[in-house]
């Protein structure tokens, strides 16, 4: 089997000639462009020992410690530190166990077949001497733009562990800003993150993903008092009051309203209306199916809609509504 990725999931693999609790190698080479030291990883959801040029460097079979990886079903990455010549080839061989060799068990987490493992590198580097680096850089550059997080720190199946930013993060975006005002900040992440103090330094910051409420403190959040599970119970505290609907209902201050996904901190919001020139108009038909009125009726066991009277709204964000209607459903379906 050929792998193309530093991460493999084995989430349908099966093969006649194995049971699930099998053992394989995993094998390649690295060549670094630049010698020092570098530091290794190793993730898995199963078992796995990390090997250079023969001589084993991580062990994550023995003690394991349940982590996020693998929809938090695989273990916290285990790392060592080696020493790297430029244009050497070493080989590298990870020996992986399926799943069921894991000394790992949670409640409540999906099954996840015969396992995956996940193997990282990078080369070893000073947080301050980079984010110096990148602060001449941007005080030279007509166009400085800075990104927010990526798939390490969350993604699908695992949230982040705080509304801040990583505190280098934090401190790479002051100093950037720092040495050029006009460096266009891109908060790229799956949830809210905390702009703050920096915001306050921005003349352009936008969000590359779906439109979100920004609180101003973790408190402030609908699902505060009743994150996560316990003892493989989730209690959705909130009900449909999730997102905007819930600072709406509280009156409760936000740092940008949902919708706000463009902004410019000295200026204001600014919106972008992809095709349309400066004030012009255009109109827009949005159908609305039965669903669009409905809600999970958990008594009835279907989705259900009520007749009455709808007000629908359309604005720059959910805080500055331009325009507002209504529709009528006349019966209740389910």
């Amino acid at each position: 089997m050929d792998i193309t990725h530093s991460t493999w999931q084995l989430v349908g693999y099966s093969h006649p000639k194995l049971g699930p609790q099998f053992w394989a190698d995993v094998e390649g080479t690295f060549c670094a462009d630049k010698t020092g030291d570098y530091k290794w990883s190793i993730a898995c959801c199963g078992t796995a020992s990390l090997f250079i040029d023969g001589i084993m460097i991580i062990e994550n079979t023995t003690i394991q410690q349940p982590g996020n990886s693998f929809f938090r079903r695989g273990s916290t990455e285990k790392k060592a530190v080696t020493y790297i010549e430029e244009g050497q080839n070493y080989q590298i061989k990870l020996q992986f166990g399926s799943l069921p060799t894991s000394k790992i068990y949670k409640q409540g987490v999906v099954a996840y077949g015969a396992g995956a493992g996940r193997i990282g590198i990078w080369p070893v580097s000073d947080p301050d001497k980079a984010i110096s680096r990148a602060a001449a850089l941007a005080s030279k550059c007509k166009y400085t733009i800075v990104l927010g997080l990526n798939k390490e720190l969350e993604s699908e199946g695992y949230d982040k562990s705080a509304l801040n930013l990583p505190e280098t993060t934090g401190r790479l975006i002051a100093a950037v800003l720092d040495a050029n005002s006009d460096a266009i900040i891109v908060t790229q992440s799956g949830a809210p993150v905390n702009v703050q103090p920096w915001v306050s330094q921005t003349t352009t910051l936008t969000h590359m993903w779906l439109p979100l409420t920004f609180p101003n403190a973790i408190e402030d959040t609908p699902a505060f008092l009743n994150f996560e599970s316990e003892r493989g119970h989730t209690v959705y505290g909130e009900g449909v009051y999730i997102g905007y609907r819930y600072y709406e209902k509280l009156k409760r201050s936000v740092a940008f309203p949902f919708g706000e996904y463009y902004f410019t901190a000295n200026e204001g919001a600014q919106g972008i209306c992809q095709g349309l020139e400066p004030s012009e108009s255009q109109d827009v038909d949005i159908e609305l199916d039965r669903l669009s009125t409905s809600f999970w009726d958990e008594t009835l066991g279907c989705w259900l809609s009520e007749k009455g009277i709808y007000g629908v709204h359309v604005g720059q964000s959910s805080a500055d509504i331009v325009l507002s209607g209504s529709l009528e459903v006349k019966e209740t379906t389910t």
